[in-house]
């Protein structure tokens, strides 16, 4: 999702400065901004996931 994001953003950005439309431009410019953030989240998400999983296993290990 992120990545469509980042480029439905980028070109609305083009678009913007092709129609010379600034709104347009700044949403673009806001649109791919957002898909970075969703992007760098969902990295979190997946290390946190992962090591909750390790944990989960290291504790498997350990029960009797």
């Amino acid at each position: 999702m992120s990545n469509t994001d980042k480029v439905e953003g980028k070109f609305k950005q083009v678009v913007g400065e092709s129609t010379d439309d600034p709104a347009l431009e700044l949403e673009g410019e806001a649109q791919e901004k957002m898909g970075e953030v969703k992007e760098t989240l969902g990295d979190a998400a997946n290390k946190v996931s992962d090591k909750v999983s390790e944990v989960v296993d290291m504790a498997k290990d350990k029960l009797p």
